[in-house]
């Protein structure tokens, strides 16, 4: 027989869903911005991610990396090479293709077979 949950048993299922992310004063890599500690990749190597609450993307920065292309950072490149878990996306994919097409081209890198993205900030960066 089913019945209708009461308030607090929804509460309590909604609680459950709950991700907690501790972030903090990014003042460990100098910023005055809010930042979240993850692990990324098998075995899990620590990058600080800022919280950018006027956008819906976090990134981390991955070598190979040329001195030109990459920002100044204080972790270590998120090297994927190095994952057992990393994959890339390939084109095509039901993923990629969810992407807006006009971030990266038609949604793949120049060869063709990875799925790209790029993003611009108002400030041109």
């Amino acid at each position: 027989m089913s019945r209708a949950l009461t308030m607090q048993e929804q509460e309590q299922e909604q609680d459950e869903d709950k991700v907690s992310i501790p972030a903090h004063l990014g003042t460990s890599i100098d910023s005055q911005e809010y930042v979240v500690t993850l692990g990324l990749g098998t075995p899990a190597v620590e990058q600080v991610v800022l919280l950018d609450t006027g956008s819906d993307l976090s990134w981390v920065q991955c070598a190979p990396c040329n001195s030109i292309g990459c920002y100044r950072q204080k972790d270590p490149l998120f090297d994927p090479r190095k994952s057992s878990t990393y994959a890339p996306i390939p084109c095509g994919s039901d993923v990629c293709n969810r992407l807006q097409s006009d971030h990266f081209d038609d949604g793949c890198t120049n060869d063709g077979t990875q799925c790209g993205f790029r993003v611009e900030y108002g400030d041109g960066s």
